[in-house]
């Protein structure tokens, strides 16, 4: 069961997640501040590292056995490696987060309550594009072979994700002025920050390797600032997220139970009845 408590929460406390049972209660409580630090170091260490490691690459190219491994590990560009799953992470802790959100508003009838239903399954999107990597860059050779794309748009699919960043944003303009100023500042930052990550840096790499194929270095530095402003969006958005959910929900808690459902046999952990399960 997913419900929203009035009992007041502190102001670095975001969300419990409790377990309940008849005998024992136990919860663990999500510091914003704290976490968001955290995040944010990071994503800044994952930058410092990737920027570190091609850099000896181009220069130096190591031959030690190991090396290539440790090269693939660290790239943000790269679809099996440590900073992708960060970001698929982020992304998918975000869309979690907007799913309780929309859970409370629709047994509330908020009004807005389809606008975080539509949010979480567009982070949810998100996420599972950037671990599969369907906008990858070679997937747009064929629209820009037709539309007869360069320079800026080399990568033709930033010409209908733009399009779509400003539908998105016309659709969700009430939606977003509505929330509280700082959850408000905090999602305006974030989508600003993501798009000029996921749009600008594309179109800027786009640019580049149509003028300098061959400079690999600089081509792997726009890709990885690229992904860094990406998660710095996505740690943003969990923020925001946060902060919504300890101004408006007072504090929001995620409840199972493991009381069997019945007295013959016990079943797996679910939702008791009593409960709204």
């Amino acid at each position: 069961m997913i419900a929203a408590s009035g009992r007041p929460t502190a102001p670095n406390t975001g969300i419990d997640v409790a377990s309940s049972s008849r005998r024992n209660d136990s919860s663990i409580s999500v510091h914003r501040s704290l976490l968001i630090r955290i995040l944010g170091a990071l994503a800044l260490l994952f930058l410092v590292t990737d920027l570190a490691v091609q850099t000896i690459d181009a220069e130096w190219h190591p031959d030690a056995f190991i090396w290539p491994h440790i090269v693939r590990f660290v790239d943000l560009n790269r679809e099996v490696s440590l900073p992708t799953w960060f970001s698929v992470s982020m992304l998918s802790s975000a869309a979690l987060l907007a799913g309780i959100i929309a859970t409370a508003a629709w047994s509330a009838g908020d009004r807005y309550r389809r606008h975080w239903a539509a949010l979480a399954i567009l982070f949810a999107g998100f996420s599972i594009d950037e671990g599969a990597q369907i906008h990858d860059s070679q997937g747009s050779t064929p629209l820009r072979e037709i539309v007869g794309t360069d320079g800026l748009f080399y990568y033709a699919w930033v010409i209908p994700a733009g399009i779509s960043a400003l539908i998105a944003a016309i659709v969700f303009a009430r939606f977003i002025l509505a929330l509280p100023p700082t959850t408000r500042r905090l999602f305006i930052l974030s989508a600003v920050t993501f798009v000029v990550g996921a749009i600008g840096f594309e179109m800027v790499s786009g640019w580049f390797t149509e003028n300098y194929p061959d400079a690999q270095l600089g081509y792997a530095t726009l890709t990885s600032l690229e992904e860094f402003f990406e998660m710095s969006g996505a740690i943003l958005l969990i923020a925001g997220l946060l902060d919504y959910a300890s101004q408006r929900l007072g504090q929001t808690i995620l409840i199972w139970t493991t009381e069997p459902s019945d007295r013959t046999r016990p079943t797996a952990p679910g939702m008791s009845p009593e409960r709204g399960g």
